[in-house]
């Protein structure tokens, strides 16, 4: 819906960092957590700022179960 009234975006990444958590330390579901710089740009809205991702493994798809600040 956001990404709707954009005339144009542009997201970066840096600073990629993962770290893979055992099936048993997860509830037997495979799990790794990002850490990243994100610069977003578009033609009405700029922002640069550091976030964190949690994504499981679900039916051979990698899926976002958190998506934030860090």
């Amino acid at each position: 819906r956001v990404a709707m009234g954009k005339q144009w975006q542009k997201i970066d990444f840096s600073d990629i960092s993962l770290f893979s958590y055992p099936g048993a330390a997860s509830g037997g579901r495979e799990m790794v957590v990002v850490n990243l710089q994100q610069k977003y740009n578009s033609n009405n809205y700029n922002s640069e700022m550091q976030k964190r991702l949690y994504l499981v493994k679900a039916d051979e798809r990698w899926r976002v179960l958190y998506e934030g600040a860090r």
